[in-house]
């Protein structure tokens, strides 16, 4: 009787922070769903409500997208919209290519001097590997809020500003 009691609370709990789980996500992820669906939506359907949380044929398109990736302005979009887009008109393409890049370069400077320094501080006992450890690790704790004004300073003072080279040496540090 006692271990049947005990393995039925068990159950209910399991069950219980399943729901719970399931529900979590649901929470979690209902923002990144509405953002995907209301991208293939036209703009007056964006407007309805209540809102169309599963697109029909009739308000799907791919006319947001196209703007993005040729600059063409849809032409159903009405004329508040169409400022919009002509304030935002540049096009993303570009900008996608510059993030790929620079995550390419810095995963692998990051790769390239990561593995040895992580090889070197598990195997290796040296005379300073727990002070320079600690200092690496403080640095981490550092906010990286607190070192915009001086990391622009110096990139100024050098002429990286506006550089790519200047992000990737960033993101490295």
């Amino acid at each position: 009787m006692l271990l049947s009691t005990i393995t039925r609370r068990k159950k209910i709990k399991k069950v219980i922070v399943i729901v719970l789980s399931i529900l979590a996500l649901f929470y979690i992820l209902s923002p990144i769903y509405w953002v995907i669906v209301s991208g293939f939506q036209t703009e007056r359907a964006l407007e309805d409500r209540p809102p169309h949380l599963v697109p029909t044929k009739d308000i799907v398109t791919l006319n947001h997208y196209n703007f993005l990736f040729t600059g063409n302005i849809p032409p159903d979009s009405t004329l508040m919209l169409q400022s919009m887009y002509t304030m935002s008109g540049t096009l993303v393409y570009p900008d996608i290519i510059n993030s790929i890049l620079i995550a390419l370069f810095v995963t692998f400077i990051n790769l390239v001097l990561g593995f040895p320094a992580g090889h070197v501080f598990a195997r290796y006992r040296f005379w300073a590997d727990k002070k320079i450890f600690l200092l690496m690790l403080a640095t981490r704790l550092l906010p990286s809020i607190s070192i915009v004004i001086p990391m622009y300073i110096i990139l100024n003072r050098v002429g990286l500003l506006d550089t790519k080279f200047a992000l990737i040496c960033i993101y490295t540090a």
